[in-house]
Formats: structure tokens, sequence, C-alpha cells
């Protein structure tokens, strides 16, 4: 996913080339990503490192965010397989 700095960054450049006061000059803009995902490891990272997670962005708040509910690399009719692969997504699996 995007940094929060390079979001930020995209945004303040758009807005001065046009000398719009919306974001992204009012143009639509789509991310995407699985927040389920581990994140980078940052080596000997600060808390200023971790908190460049463009969920702290205060451009976050004007996203609409959607949920993609079926995982269509899965065609399957075993729910416990399923489950098992959310719950690891989840960080909540127990099993190998």
């Amino acid at each position: 996913m995007i940094s929060k700095t390079a979001l930020e960054t995209t945004d303040s450049v758009l807005r001065d080339l046009t000398d719009s006061p919306f974001p992204f000059e009012g143009k639509r803009i789509l991310l995407g990503g699985d927040f389920r995902q581990i994140l980078p490891v940052i080596r000997s990272g600060t808390k200023t490192d971790h908190n460049n997670c463009i969920k702290n962005s205060y451009l976050w708040k004007k996203f609409q965010k959607f949920a993609l509910l079926d995982n269509m690399r899965i065609i399957t009719e075993d729910a416990d397989w399923i489950k098992f692969l959310l719950d690891v997504g989840d960080g909540v699996a127990n099993d190998y």
C-alpha cells in the first residue's frame, strides 16, 4: 500500500498545480489493498516510521471504503478452509 507521506504529497502537488481547495484536485482516487496482510517490517523502526500508515493521514477520512466480502481466489464449498484463511488474515488462526 501507499504510504501516508506519498498520499499526502500527491494531494499537495495536485492542489498546488491547480489552485484547487479540494483533495486530489477533486479527482476520484482508487486505492486497493488488504489490511489483513502483514505490514512490511521496518528494522529499527521508530514510532514515526510506524505512524506513516495511510490510515493515519488526514485524507483517510475523506475516502469512501468498500469491503469486498467474497474471496474469488477460493472457489470452493469448503467452509472450514474459507474460515481458516480468514482467521489467518485476522491473526487468530490456531491450526496449521
